[in-house]
């Protein structure tokens, strides 16, 4: 029998599609998988890994750590990945990354209180264009007198991050003006100046005269814009994607109106109700959600993809009815205390039945027997649930239900108050290998909640041959630490735990 080879730029495509998952962003099983992928030849470690980009790979580089694992991935020409890297050990990391044919993305965490790095530095860094973060953070000894360096340093950097610096709005507004940033974040700068219209200043030149942040965060409780302000840049901006903004100063006026259809993400819930045109607004997180709210959804935000809010009584019923919608929402999360358990009966099983957009639904509580239904639903479109059980009696309850179901890819149950009893320990294990046996659409299955590390000889053998045995498996964490042999065994086979 005669095999064609794979062409390697297929094999690249492929690779680059993997690392891009993110079940597969951890470290190690980056490390990992580039430690496996250079056992396989010669050619491969010329031609093929050094062209795949690991852009979920990131690594700090601060306090002396991790020095040997970035020298070796510069050493192989390793690309795509983030290096982190605080300014204290620049120095000594520098000529390794301005003479390696690696291209990762560099971040510079310049620490006032303590660096003295020249700026010649990341000036080589900069020109050679793996700067991509800025991160520059002041001492909160002296919060009154850091100050960063000269904007010469910023140029070509398409993220900048002030934390806790001494600095005036006007400053900041000629960086914006010269540097031209992509992403703009500020921590608790300015920190010295308390009068509200000057960090107005800062806004409002950002509102009609910058066309190159897309993504601005204003993290500050102490120096705030107003709300007057903040509605202006909103109306006015036309290049913002995504907006953050911790607090602000809500003016006498009541009758704002936001008209704007290129934000994607707004942070600040009090300015969502504001909204009186159609949006691209992708995400809203809601902890007041009402009828208000619930009738803007068709109206005004028809690209919504992620909705998180929190239910009340008096709005319980708005549950059934935003499933019924059946609108462009994909991943719905639903914020609800213990009491709340009998919120999910029949009547959402038949909403949901009703909806072929949901993909993936976060409920909080909700009892084993709901749940059971949900897995006898089969819905077709929602292959991941996240979820608070009754009490640990739900495997047992729900096994050939689950078993059964062939639409669920993840499972994930969290946030339950104890651990599984020693008398169920055995029983709920068996449980889940028999269901990771016979069901294999599961890739994501995650119940943390056996704390036993006593695993018995044939429970082991199980389990081995499950994982062995099981190639859709991405994830699985079912043991509240970690027990040797088991984590050996699902690193070998990449598999998240």
């Amino acid at each position: 029998m005669s095999y064609l080879p794979i062409p390697n730029y297929i094999i690249i495509e492929i690779f680059n599609h993997l690392v891009g998952i993110k079940l597969f962003a951890a470290e190690r099983i980056q490390l990992r998988l580039i430690a496996k992928l250079r056992l396989i030849s010669k050619d491969w470690n010329e031609n093929v890994i050094p062209r795949i980009q690991f852009n979920q790979l990131s690594i700090k580089l601060k306090k002396g750590r991790n020095f040997g694992i970035v020298k070796k991935l510069l050493s192989m020409g390793i690309c795509g990945f983030n290096l982190e890297i605080n300014s204290k050990w620049f120095s000594e990391i520098v000529d390794y990354l301005t003479q390696s044919k690696s291209q990762c993305k560099v971040s510079i965490m310049l620490d006032l209180g303590i660096s003295s790095t020249p700026e010649e530095h990341w000036n080589i860094i900069r020109n050679s264009n793996l700067l991509i973060d800025f991160v520059i953070f002041g001492s909160t000894d002296s919060l009154y007198h850091n100050s960063p360096p000269s904007i010469d340093a910023f140029i070509g950097v398409k993220h900048i991050e002030l934390s806790n610096l001494g600095i005036s709005p006007n400053m900041l507004i000629k960086y914006v003006e010269i540097i031209q940033p992509e992403n703009f974040q500020l921590r608790s700068t300015p920190y010295t100046y308390d009068n509200y219209n000057h960090v107005d200043s800062l806004f409002d030149h950002i509102a009609t005269k910058n066309k190159s942040i897309t993504y601005l965060s204003n993290y500050n409780y102490t120096v705030l814009p107003t709300m007057r302000t903040i509605i202006n840049l909103l109306n006015c901006n036309k290049t913002l994607k995504e907006f953050r903004i911790t607090s602000l100063v809500v003016d006498t006026e009541t009758h704002w109106e936001i008209h704007n259809s290129t934000l994607e993400l707004v942070s600040y819930q009090l300015l969502i109700p504001l909204w009186k045109s159609d949006s691209k607004l992708t995400i809203i997180d809601f902890f007041d959600f009402g009828p208000q709210i619930f009738e803007m959804i068709p109206k005004y935000f028809k690209n919504l993809k992620q909705l998180v809010f929190t239910i009340k009584t008096e709005n319980q019923h708005l549950l059934s009815e935003i499933i019924k919608l059946n609108c462009s929402i994909e991943d719905l999360t639903v914020h609800t205390t213990y009491s709340y358990k009998d919120l999910y009966n029949q009547k959402i099983i038949d909403s949901l039945s009703q909806n072929n957009h949901l993909k993936s639904l976060n409920i909080g509580h909700a009892y084993n027997d709901f749940i059971s239904k949900f897995f006898k639903l089969n819905h077709p479109t929602i292959s991941n649930l996240i979820v608070i059980p009754e009490n640990h009696n739900f495997l047992l309850d729900v096994e050939n239900d689950l078993i059964m179901n062939k639409t669920l890819k993840v499972l994930i149950c969290k946030h339950m108050p104890n651990f599984v009893k020693d008398s169920l320990y055995l029983e709920i294990l068996s449980t889940i290998i028999s269901i990771l046996e016979k069901n294999n659409n599961i890739i994501v299955f995650q119940y943390p909640y056996l704390s036993q590390n006593d695993l018995p000889t044939d429970k082991f053998v199980k389990i081995s041959n499950l994982i062995n045995n099981n190639n859709s498996l991405l994830k699985l964490d079912i043991f509240t630490s970690f027990i040797p042999k088991i984590k050996s065994l699902l690193d070998n086979k990449f598999i998240i735990n």
